[in-house]
């Protein structure tokens, strides 16, 4: 990739592995910069359903490719996991975030917190209840989970609540 345009002005072939895992890595960058912690799905939800920034990157990129970029980035020291419970919730929830520089390195460890939070809520209203029946369905929680990671809100997820009132 030595002297070719980033990103290149035609879609790359889906089996040139190389050129998509620099994409991932590139977009992960991206997404951390400007959200300094996420989870793995929300990394997914954000960058695999719709193009994260088409200044960054034009195309979508398939889960695997940020699977190999986050680990890559990793083994780099690009990126580092946090794993910590929640209150609620007892199994260890992994966020991801730059290392902590000078500076914002308190407002990493507050989005992390709260991207944790946030996904051990919505967990449980999955997991509640018996039968592994929750406050709303499973089918359900998984689409509003996705939509609401998607698109960084709460207004699905508050509407739904409101109209099952």
């Amino acid at each position: 990739m030595a002297g070719e345009r980033f990103p290149p002005s035609s879609r790359p072939a889906p089996g040139d592995a190389e050129v998509w895992d620099e994409a991932a890595k590139t977009v992960i960058l991206s997404m951390l910069d400007s959200h300094y912690a996420m989870t793995a799905s929300e990394m997914e939800a954000r960058s695999s359903d719709r193009v994260w920034n088409a200044m960054v990157w034009p195309w979508v990129i398939n889960p695997h490719h940020l699977t190999n970029a986050r680990n890559a980035l990793a083994a780099a020291g690009g990126i580092e996991s946090t794993s910590a419970p929640t209150r609620s919730h007892p199994d260890p929830i992994i966020t991801w975030s730059r290392p902590p520089t000078h500076g914002i390195q308190r407002l990493i460890l507050d989005t992390a917190a709260r991207k944790r939070l946030l996904t051990a809520r919505h967990a449980g209203w999955g997991k509640r209840g018996g039968a592994g029946r929750g406050l709303i369905g499973r089918a359900d929680i998984d689409a509003i989970l996705h939509d609401a990671t998607l698109h960084s809100n709460l207004d699905a997820i508050t509407l739904y609540l409101s109209w099952r009132r």
